[in-house]
């Protein structure tokens, strides 16, 4: 049970990872296309 418990651990680690990975890259493309919108209107004025 005690190698089904360690399978369980990685795996819920490499969820979290993958998870946080994401969204991670995620938020600077949301950033990014805040700047570039900004800049864009800056650049209409």
């Amino acid at each position: 049970a005690q190698g089904w418990a360690a399978y369980a651990n990685m795996y819920a680690a490499l969820l979290i990872m993958a998870l946080a990975c994401s969204g991670l890259i995620s938020a600077l493309f949301l950033i990014r296309d805040r700047l570039l919108a900004w800049q864009q209107g800056a650049m209409k004025w």
